[in-house]
């Protein structure tokens, strides 16, 4: 088998060509005939619908970057068997070879040699960037939900306050007086407690169906946050938070190819509270570091045979977090409840990588940098239920909606076989609904407990859930 059989396998794998093949005789065909041939052949399928212009800009890379190889590095003293092994040549040649030639039996009918359309959608998909362009919704995801806990952190202490309003009776003998005969004690102030200190610990399950091509995905998340606040006068508390929070994603379904990633997260910040009379207003600042480990992975069969690779990169970067909300609550009888809003701004960037450990499909994914504007509302209540004279129980509820402003679409670049390609990426969902129940526990003036679980539905076909749990402490 010479250089032109060979091409012409490229051909078939890489150019879609159904019924246009290199000709063996064709001796003049050069290394941009090729290249020409494949660039307009992607370009007639995108435009007649037949590809996206996702796949055809991947596929233009791929046959660009294979056929040009090929070239360069192919020469007619190469000898192949009959099934299109090299027998000679370098280990690098090889490689090359034998993932082409794997794509190829899978690729292609065995008896006609045309191409399966469906299962070469399927692999441009599992191929593309779109996992990693999946990581920011994901990350934005996280953050709401965080800030949403600690705003209901918030609420558990603004809620126990209410126990702290009388002043307690102490014996002071200078200060007694007589009346009637009977010794009256004066009342004394207890020191107010000015800090609240917390640690509270939380569970992210989400799910998100498959659209536009991007694998479908399960993430599981856990972390620890400890922080503490201090009145600075009445009314006003504002403190540090500081925690870690570990995420693992499970990419699924036909364009998933078993890809996985897993970032581990620190996140820091300030936040404050300002209460006076029902009004209260709340706000965050800080921000994160993110470090996401991925496995991108192809995982396709076709005519009996079976390819898998799987490619390994990591993307890092930061995040700036930022929310303001405020709200109002009214009193009847042993139930709270009222209205509540808010804007965060969450900006995230994420550097590029350079994949390894898939040979030629290796890929080169650029840097992402995104914001996301997200404004909520609702309202929530909560009823006072006294359980012992010092113990008393808040079971608590909330409703809100929210709106996206941001997180639009934006082109990744990336390479692969040293050409380069945009992947252009869809804005994300702009409607979502989250709902939040639990409660909380006031064992006294100084200690309380709070578990809060928080339900949200989206528009883009995401799915989450998400259980935090704490304890507060006053001193």
């Amino acid at each position: 088998m010479n250089l032109l059989k060979t091409l012409r396998h490229a051909a078939y794998v890489l150019l879609g060509m159904l019924g246009l093949m290199l000709s063996a005789s064709a001796q003049d065909y050069t290394r941009q005939n090729a290249i020409d041939d494949a660039t307009q052949f992607a370009t007639e399928q995108a435009t007649a619908g037949k590809l996206t212009q996702n796949q055809s800009n991947l596929w233009i890379a791929l046959a660009k970057g294979y056929v040009g190889w090929a070239y360069d590095n192919f020469s007619d003293n190469l000898q192949f068997d009959n099934n299109g092994n090299l027998l000679n040549g370098t280990t690098l040649q090889q490689n090359y070879v034998d993932t082409f030639n794997k794509l190829y039996a899978i690729l292609t009918d065995p008896n006609t040699g045309e191409l399966n359309e469906q299962l070469s959608k399927q692999a441009l998909n599992q191929l593309s960037p779109g996992l990693y362009t999946a990581l920011p919704t994901i990350l934005f995801n996280s953050a709401n939900i965080q800030n949403t806990q600690i705003q209901q952190r918030l609420w558990a202490v603004r809620a126990g306050r209410s126990d702290d309003q009388g002043m307690a009776i102490v014996a002071d003998g200078d200060k007694s007086a007589t009346m009637s005969g009977k010794k009256v004690v004066a009342p004394v102030a207890e020191p107010e407690k000015k800090w609240v200190t917390f640690v509270d610990g939380n569970g992210m399950w989400s799910q998100a169906q498959s659209v536009n091509n991007l694998p479908g995905y399960n993430s599981y998340a856990g972390g620890v946050q400890v922080g503490a606040s201090y009145e600075l006068f009445k009314g006003l508390n504002v403190g540090p938070y500081v925690g870690y929070q570990g995420t693992k994603v499970n990419f699924n379904g036909s364009n998933g190819g078993g890809s996985t990633a897993t970032d581990n997260s620190v996140r820091y910040g300030l936040f404050g509270e300002f209460v006076k009379g029902g009004w209260f207003t709340d706000g965050i600042i800080g921000g994160a570091y993110n470090s996401v480990d991925v496995n991108h992975g192809i995982n396709i069969s076709g005519n009996g045979n079976t390819f898998n690779s799987m490619a390994k990169g990591n993307v890092a970067g930061g995040e700036f977090d930022s929310m303001l909300g405020t709200g109002y609550e009214f009193k009847a009888g042993n139930l709270t409840f009222g209205p509540t809003t808010s804007l965060q701004y969450t900006y995230l960037q994420l550097g590029g990588t350079t994949e390894t450990g898939a040979g030629p499909l290796n890929q080169t994914i650029g840097s992402q940098n995104a914001s996301s504007l997200l404004y909520t509302l609702g309202g929530q209540a909560h009823y006072d239920l006294n359980i012992t004279q010092s113990v008393k129980l808040q079971p608590f509820g909330s409703l809100a909606w929210q709106h996206e402003f941001l997180q639009n679409g934006y082109n990744l670049s990336s390479s692969i076989l040293g050409q380069s390609y945009n992947y252009q990426t869809t804005n994300a969902g702009r409607d979502q609904f989250i709902a939040g129940f639990g409660g909380n526990l006031i064992f006294n003036k100084c200690l309380s407990a709070y578990a809060i679980c928080n339900l949200v539905n989206s528009d883009a076909k995401i799915f989450s859930q998400a259980i935090s749990a704490g304890v507060n402490l006053k001193f």
